[in-house]
């Protein structure tokens, strides 16, 4: 007689496993905030200053 397969291996819970992975909301994040680095390195502007934080400051 063969061995009893352990039930809570076989669970198709566990099939969802795999490589973790960054979000869609913070992969477009990311991207907003290369494009406005290289807006703002095309301008000639410091790269540490994003666009927002110079809008803030003017008002």
């Amino acid at each position: 007689m063969s061995k009893p397969r352990n039930p809570v291996a076989r669970s198709p819970l566990l099939r969802k496993g795999g490589p973790h992975e960054r979000s869609a909301s913070s992969m477009r994040a990311g991207r907003r905030k290369a494009i406005e680095a290289g807006i703002d390195a095309f301008q000639g502007q410091d790269s540490g200053e994003t666009g927002r934080d110079r809008r803030r400051k003017q008002r």
